[in-house]
């Protein structure tokens, strides 16, 4: 009898045992499956801190840019400023010569000097696009603009083969740009004709031997030399590469200008 008690207490305890540890590995599971659950709830968590960080960098670049935008259009003309708030609208509109290249840094006082005001030029497709923009401006009185239309404009380099030979010659200055291959005629137009050197007394060397040939020279240094004369541009910081835009002019456009 004894024994027989014995055995069914041994049972028992077994079967104790046994439920103990079927409890044990469902507590397990459960904190497994609570670990997991955290964690994936930590990845989405970061994801979550990761997109939002991202916002805020798009956020600040897009505040950075109105305010960049905001700043510049003070020193456009109303009218090209007009002009560049309704290209969605206008047809053809390409955009604004300062917004359209890239300068290297070391070359943006000699560039923003050669466009001078220029550099609000507007380039368009085509000549029947520039004369809509402007029927535009005439009929909501919004001032006036020069546009470039690239069916018409006549690029090419006027600048003779053998003043790139010349000492302290650094090129010309359309080649010295970043623009898409589609603009080269205007920006060439504007361009084409400007040589850049490295100092002033290269460019006064090259004047006294070349007057003829050399319509503009620019310097990389802080001053430029023209064949009427010498002036001091803005010497400002590049905008990343990119001309400042200078106060209107009125200096009359060039013959390819429609205004």
């Amino acid at each position: 009898m004894e024994a027989a008690a014995a055995e069914i207490t041994s049972k028992q305890l077994l079967d104790q045992s046994l439920i103990s540890a079927a409890d044990a590995h469902r507590s397990l599971d459960d904190r497994i499956r609570a670990r997991e659950t955290a964690l994936a709830e930590g990845n989405r968590l970061d994801q979550e801190l990761s997109e939002v960080g991202h916002q805020i960098a798009r956020s600040e670049t897009s505040l950075r840019l109105y305010r960049d935008q905001e700043h510049r259009a003070e020193g456009l003309q109303r009218g090209v400023r007009d002009v560049l708030q309704t290209m969605g609208k206008q047809p053809g509109i390409i955009g604004m010569v300062a917004d359209l290249c890239r300068i290297p840094d070391e070359d943006v006082v000699a560039i923003e000097t050669a466009l001078g005001a220029q550099a609000q030029n507007i380039i368009t497709e085509t000549q029947e696009d520039a004369k809509s923009a402007i029927d535009f401006l005439k009929r909501e009185r919004r001032g006036r603009a020069t546009f470039l239309p690239l069916d018409d404009i006549r690029g090419g380099e006027r600048v003779e083969n053998n003043l790139l030979r010349e000492s302290g010659v650094v090129g010309i200055a359309s080649r010295l740009i970043e623009f898409e291959p589609r603009l080269r005629g205007a920006f060439e137009y504007l361009l084409g004709n400007v040589l850049i050197v490295e100092t002033l007394d290269d460019g006064i060397a090259l004047r006294r031997r070349y007057r003829p040939g050399c319509r503009r020279i620019g310097l990389r240094s802080s001053c430029a030399c023209c064949c009427r004369g010498m002036t001091s541009p803005f010497t400002g910081s590049a905008n990343s590469g990119r001309p400042p835009v200078p106060e209107p002019t009125n200096t009359p456009p060039g013959v390819n200008g429609l205004t």
